[in-house]
């Protein structure tokens, strides 16, 4: 409401020899809300100077307040000095204010048509302005985030006036839902039934009391939480430490599981943190949790583990892969496994030369044994052996629980080698040291053959050679036997073997020396001959060599009448070598005659 005095005329008595007469018009306004209109009330009122006295005055012409057409009678009687209203000038009208500001402006206009002289005018008219007070059409709100779940967000709401009736939409106005509220200028208010980790767009609208207008927000953008989930981990080795990065921002209590790749529990954690990410240490002091890992992987050397969530409060039971465990493969998780395993190895061949099947003739043995069953660690399933020497194939053997066995033939090496492998390919090594007894085969270092006296059908030989001669063994080595046979040159059959005596064996070298072989060479034909010796494991062969035709100086060919000299002949005269003639040549009786 808004009221007040306009002094809107002044007029001198007779004519400025007088005191001054003045005209007032009273305003005073009322607001309608409901009909955006404000009624304006006026009436003109005046003072009379002490000691004076004015009227009567009657009426000259209608006057007016307010509007033009609102007339009145403004006569008046005398009236000495004082404030006294001008008769019949109470009057009303009404103003539209601006539907959209509730603004307005009022015109008064006022007139007081009497007939008096005051003031030198007669008739004094005119108007002024006033500006109404805004009627307010809307309350202006504001809101702001209070608080969130996964499925909730709580706002804070507030206004500039009144507000007897709100709205919310979380699609950015396009669905209100309406809330009754108690009169006021804020409270809060919660949606419901929201989805987890989803963005909604939220505006309020308020009803302003008086005016029952409404007006909305801007639309604020707000996700609803997720709910706890693992956020992050780390790849590891067994033993080392797990980390989980845990979103727990509400600091739900939740139960956080390890599990192995086969699914199986290993430890559980109860976590409440209300940060947005927390490390979960799953080290070895929450439990063994080294050895479930291990007994997941019996075959293998890592495995993928899992992470199970369960947050009763908000009903989440969740599983989700993490990262890979494997082993250290640092040698600590290999097989136990070493040369004690290795037992019973022996020689089955050669124990009558050795006297002792623990030692072992280099190339000449059959070797035997047995290996232990390996133990495996942290739950390691064992797979096979790998059996090895220098020079010979690698054998493969299966796992078994009880003891296998295995055999090597003619092993040249002093070491057995066996590698013990876990289904994790993780494998321990293991060396047996045998005795082994060197050897070689009998060799031939030196030989001669030559016709008994340069031109008989027997010979002599003279052979030298090497053999091993070992030490402390039940029987000594050397050549057992010595035997030849042969062939004319040019042909393809061999006599038999012939056995020869008197080999002498000293210290490793053995001899057979000016030997007269039993057999007979025609004194004019060529041999191949061919000798072997055997010591107590091996034969030897050796080939190569010739048995020469007779030393002679005259040959005599009776059947064909040819005569050689210094080889056999072919011809009637047939000579190896220079000839010297002191004297005349002649042939068929034709002397030879030498021109220069």
């Amino acid at each position: 409401m808004a009221s007040g005095n306009v002094h809107v005329h002044s007029g001198w008595l007779n004519y400025g020899s007088g005191g001054e007469l003045k005209l007032y018009v009273y305003y005073s306004t009322s607001t309608d809300y409901s009909t955006l209109k404000s009624t304006i009330n006026c009436h003109m009122w005046f003072s009379v100077p002490t000691n004076w006295t004015i009227g009567p005055w009657s009426k000259n012409t209608d006057s007016y307040c307010g509007q033009t057409n609102l007339t009145f009678n403004g006569a008046i009687g005398s009236c000495g000095a004082g404030n006294y209203d001008v008769p019949n000038s109470y009057k009303s009208f009404t103003v539209n204010h601006n539907a959209t500001t509730g603004a307005a402006t009022a015109r008064i206009y006022w007139k007081w048509g009497v007939n008096s002289a005051w003031g030198q005018t007669q008739n004094p008219s005119g108007y002024f302005d006033i500006t109404l007070p805004t009627i307010p059409r809307y309350a202006t709100p504001n809101q702001s985030l209070a608080s969130k779940t996964e499925t909730s967000i709580t706002m804070n709401w507030s206004a500039d006036a009144t507000v007897d009736y709100i709205w919310y939409s979380k699609d950015n106005g396009s669905n209100w839902t309406g809330i009754d509220v108690d009169d006021g200028t804020s409270g809060s208010y919660t949606i419901s039934g929201l989805t987890a980790n989803t963005s909604y767009n939220i505006k309020t609208k308020v009803r302003r009391k008086d005016s029952q207008l409404s007006k909305e927000t801007d639309a604020t953008s707000i996700s609803t939480y997720p709910y706890p989930y693992v956020a992050g981990f780390n790849n590891i080795k067994i033993g080392e430490g797990i980390t989980f990065i845990l979103y727990n921002p509400l600091g739900r209590s939740c139960t956080l599981t390890l599990l192995n790749s086969s699914g199986t529990a290993t430890q559980g954690v109860i976590t409440t943190n209300t940060s947005p990410q927390v490390g979960i240490n799953m080290d070895t002091t929450y439990g063994n949790i080294s050895s479930k890992l291990y007994e997941s992987i019996p075959t293998s050397r890592s495995g993928t583990y899992k992470i199970k969530l369960v947050c009763s409060a908000v009903s989440r039971d969740t599983t989700t892969n993490g990262g890979t465990y494997s082993v250290k493969d640092d040698k600590t998780e290999n097989p136990t496994f070493d040369a004690s395993y290795i037992i019973d190895v022996v020689d089955t061949l050669h124990t009558a030369i050795t006297g002792d099947n623990t030692k072992f003739i280099k190339g000449h043995n059959t070797l035997t044994g047995k290996i232990k069953p390996m133990v495996t660690k942290f739950s390691a399933t064992p797979d096979y052996y790998s059996i090895s020497s220098d020079g010979q194939e690698t054998q493969t053997k299966t796992y078994s629980s009880s003891n296998i066995s295995f055999s090597m033939n003619n092993i040249t090496s002093n070491q057995i080698k066996v590698n013990a492998v876990d289904k994790r390919q993780l494998s321990t090594e293991a060396i047996k040291q045998i005795t082994l007894i060197d050897y070689s085969v009998p060799t031939l270092t030196e030989g001669q053959i030559v016709r008994q006296g340069g031109i008989g059908d027997h010979i002599i030989v003279n052979f030298t050679g090497k053999y091993t001669s070992w030490q402390n063994l039940a029987q000594a080595n050397g050549i057992q036997q010595f035997r030849y046979r042969y062939k004319e040159v040019g042909t393809s059959t061999w006599s038999n073997w012939i056995t020869v005596t008197g080999v002498v064996n000293t210290s490793g070298t053995w001899k057979l020396v000016d030997k007269v072989l039993d057999s007979t060479f025609n004194n004019t034909k060529k041999y191949d001959m061919e000798i072997e010796v055997q010591d107590k494991l091996e034969t030897v062969s050796f080939g190569g060599m010739i048995i020469s035709t007779a030393n002679a100086f005259i040959w005599k060919d009776l059947s064909n009448k040819y005569v050689g000299i210094g080889k056999k002949p072919t011809k009637t005269l047939d000579v190896a070598g220079d000839v010297e003639i002191d004297g005349a040549l002649y042939v068929n009786g034709v002397k030879m005659i030498w021109y220069e």
